[in-house]
């Protein structure tokens, strides 16, 4: 039992609606469409572990902070309130009764966190469903009632997991609405519940699909990815996901093509010279795939423009930027948000040098600052005045760019798309890094160290 159990929960479902007042169609706060509950793997890893430790009934109370949107409110977990002696009134095959010692315990850590509070039980017998029971119902109604008061209105959760799949459901506002998605995120974006939106068979996926499986081409279309950057890399990025059957691109970027761009950027023509880029890529896209694409003509670091990029279940680093790589490297971890960070260094003069890399960035593996892709004294240089910037330049200690190639920017798209391939599954989770040193032909695959001391030591767990 526990082993199947366990296999069932490692992953990403769907929600199936269940508690007595879900609506299937409702929305989160202010009419919002979607809910999810995220993971971070190496904290699910330990509730799984928890949960399944037991023929019994089991379950546990979890924190989560809340991030909204206007399509997407997310409820990502921080700690788990695991019970003590004398937690439970009542624990069997059947049924679980949580103390009121344990829920004031819960609703504590809750309030000193300022965070959301969510309760998780099993389902072990063979023949219960992942469904709400007529006793869940009720049992969730005096949770959701009482408790929401004593946290100030904020939403609740409730979460049952049994052999055949898991269900959720949050409770906001006076109404419960049903959870989309429950994800995980670490070295792989794990999926369960079915492999719905495969290709059909002998259809334009028929070759990738019998390379990948029917299993990573239903996950790839159903991605929803988020493209920051939208030149030479990104737009090579762009394609390839739209090629490879990603359901949703969106793209990101503040600029407009110049004529340097043409070169390297993927669709784009001369007579485009001055059109936002995430226009001409969009378009582009649009000319050969079924993807949908969303143009988001801004930069990350604007708040107006960061939840935009949120929604999405993927990042892709495509900026030569060191504040968006530290922006996109911060969201990564506290909203458990894979990021696929990419990019070219090129080096001409005396000894000519060029390298590119990609990496990925979840609350399991090292971050930006860990492997030193964000560099400190770059980052500073961005936040100059344009006198500064140019006095700098002046004395030699400020490099405005850098020369490219679009061999080189292809090349290092091809690296995050292959990073992508192995986050939905096709690797199983065996590397995060990738380096090319072009020039001193040398490649290296490796999962590098999580740097102790890091910054990002404050998001882990």
């Amino acid at each position: 039992m526990r082993a199947s159990l366990l296999s069932m929960i490692r992953g990403l479902a769907r929600g199936h609606g269940g508690a007595g007042r879900t609506d299937p169609e409702s929305a989160g706060p202010d009419g919002r469409a979607e809910w999810r509950i995220s993971f971070p793997s190496p904290l699910y890893d330990r509730l799984a572990g928890f949960l399944t430790g037991t023929d019994l009934e089991n379950g546990c109370y979890m924190t989560a902070d809340l991030y909204s949107s206007r399509a997407v409110s997310d409820m990502s977990v921080r700690t788990l309130i695991l019970p003590e002696p004398g937690s439970w009134n009542e624990q069997t095959r059947g049924s679980l009764d949580p103390s009121s010692a344990y829920l004031n315990r819960a609703v504590t850590a809750a309030e000193e966190a300022g965070a959301c509070l969510v309760f998780v039980h099993t389902h072990p017998s063979s023949d219960m469903p992942p469904e709400f029971s007529g006793m869940d119902r009720d049992t969730n109604a005096v949770f959701f009632r009482d408790v929401s008061a004593l946290l100030g209105g904020r939403p609740l959760g409730s979460m049952v997991m049994s052999r055949a799949g898991m269900n959720a459901v949050v409770s906001h506002g006076g109404r419960d609405h049903r959870v989309s998605r429950i994800g995980v995120v670490g070295r792989t974006l794990e999926q369960a519940g079915g492999e719905q939106g495969r290709a059909a068979p002998g259809g334009r996926y028929e070759r990738q699909e019998a390379m990948l499986g029917p299993a990573v081409q239903g996950r790839i279309r159903r991605l929803d990815a988020c493209v920051v950057g939208a030149g030479g890399v990104g737009s090579a990025v762009a394609v390839q996901l739209a090629r490879l059957g990603a359901g949703r691109i969106r793209l990101m970027d503040p600029d407009v093509l110049e004529e340097s761009n043409v070169h390297r950027l993927h669709g784009s023509s001369m007579r485009q010279v001055g059109e936002p880029k995430v226009e001409v890529v969009k378009r582009h896209l649009e000319s050969f795939s079924e993807a949908r694409v969303d143009a988001v003509r801004g930069d990350v670091c604007d708040e107006r423009h960061k939840e935009a990029a949120l929604d999405a279940d993927v990042l892709v680093c495509c900026t030569d930027s060191m504040k968006s790589r530290d922006r996109l490297n911060e969201m990564a971890l506290e909203r458990y948000r894979p990021l696929i960070d990419v990019g070219c260094n090129v080096v001409a003069g005396r000894r000519f040098e060029s390298t590119i890399y990609s990496q990925l960035v979840t609350p399991a593996t090292a971050c930006l600052w860990c492997t030193g892709q964000i560099d400190g004294l770059r980052l500073a240089d961005e936040f100059l005045t344009e006198d500064q910037k140019k006095e700098k330049e002046r004395q030699g200690y400020y490099e405005p760019g850098q020369p490219s190639t679009v061999t080189l920017t292809t090349w290092a798209a091809c690296l995050a798309a292959d990073k992508l391939l192995g986050l939905l599954g096709l690797y199983g989770g065996r590397e995060t890094a990738s380096y090319v040193d072009v020039t001193g032909e040398f490649c290296m695959h490796r999962t590098p160290p999580i740097k102790k001391g890091c910054l990002c030591e404050k998001f882990r767990f």
